[in-house]
């Protein structure tokens, strides 16, 4: 019989003890893909578990790592997470939602340390201490629908979760944000996480829903971003002329593209592309392939002639995305 190995927690475990225990945990099927059978993932999260009192399996659960869709590998806090930071801190939270609200409230651990007769004092000084301690978020779907989220699987299967999600997140970042700070600021000391050779960026501050990535039902990491919507590479040869795209809704419009473009008007539409063309982080290849994408959602939705000022001419959204994307084409 191999001899038993005494658990020892986290938080008193010795180097090689680290080592040993990520080397064991590392051929774990039950693990996110990114820690599978690399222990040095394993150890970076013992240390930045450690520093929050957090066991190496609650932080591998709860930091989802992905790939943004612009070359970088981006590490992202779950929601649940950021709150029992902001629990273990010594804040109290409350949460209630339906399909079509959710509200998150947060009391800051300092007005229950105040003294009554301090409490007094200030308030006969006309200061409610409430309004500074005391703070609650409130995501609808109609900031859902705002934000081009409605549109995406997870939106439709999980309203009342995902709205809980953006209320949780949204209220530690307002409320504690020191604890997700600090959280950051340990990622970025300890080195981060290396996939596939390629380093991940520090923790953010935000979950993988708000960076733009959808989560499947298997828990696997899908990019598909609410700000830059995920544009599926295609030939390089992309040009911009008035036939009508080939695909149609039921044969592979993009969704998450759809779903940036609809609650769109035309001028935001101009703005957007606007915006794109003078962003030194997006190749010229990508700037082409991503237009072309929008004008093809405008196409089926027939916006394509939809009226707008641009660059003090009148014109169409269809004309500026033609010039646009004509203007990206590299001279011969």
């Amino acid at each position: 019989m191999a001899p038993s190995r005494t658990i020892v927690p986290a938080k008193v475990m010795s180097a090689q003890e680290m080592r040993d225990y990520a080397k064991d945990l590392s051929s774990s099927t039950f693990l996110p893909q990114h820690f599978r059978s690399n222990e040095a993932n394993i150890i970076y999260a013992i240390e930045l578990g450690r520093s929050y009192g957090l066991e190496p399996v609650s932080i591998m659960k709860n930091i989802h790592v992905f790939d943004d869709g612009q070359g970088r590998i981006q590490a992202a806090l779950s929601a649940d997470l950021m709150v029992s930071l902001a629990r273990n801190a010594g804040h109290t939270i409350h949460i209630k939602a339906n399909q079509n609200r959710a509200t998150a409230s947060l009391i800051r651990r300092e007005l229950f340390e105040m003294d009554l007769e301090r409490l007094k004092v200030l308030a006969d000084l006309g200061i409610n201490m409430k309004d500074y301690l005391v703070f609650e978020e409130v995501w609808s779907m109609d900031d859902a629908v705002t934000a081009g989220l409605a549109s995406k699987q997870n939106w439709k299967k999980y309203p009342r979760d995902m709205l809980k999600a953006r209320a949780k997140a949204a209220l530690v970042r307002a409320a504690a944000s020191e604890v997700l700070i600090q959280m950051s600021d340990i990622s970025a000391r300890a080195g981060g996480l290396i996939i596939d050779g390629q380093q991940v960026m520090p923790v953010t501050t935000h979950t993988a829903d708000e960076l733009g990535a959808a989560i499947t039902d298997e828990g696997e990491v899908v990019v598909e971003r609410a700000d830059q919507p995920r544009f599926k590479r295609k030939s390089a040869s992309v040009p911009m002329n008035d036939a009508p795209p080939a695909q149609n809704a039921a044969a592979g419009v993009d969704e998450a593209v759809l779903g940036f473009i609809q609650p769109k008007t035309a001028e935001e539409i101009v703005e957007w592309v606007t915006a794109l063309r003078s962003d030194e982080a997006v190749s010229g290849q990508d700037k082409m392939l991503r237009i072309k994408s929008v004008y093809d959602v405008c196409a089926h939705l027939g916006r394509l002639d939809g009226p707008v000022n641009h660059e003090g001419a009148s014109t169409t959204v269809g004309q500026v995305l033609k010039a646009i994307g004509q203007s990206l084409i590299p001279a011969k």
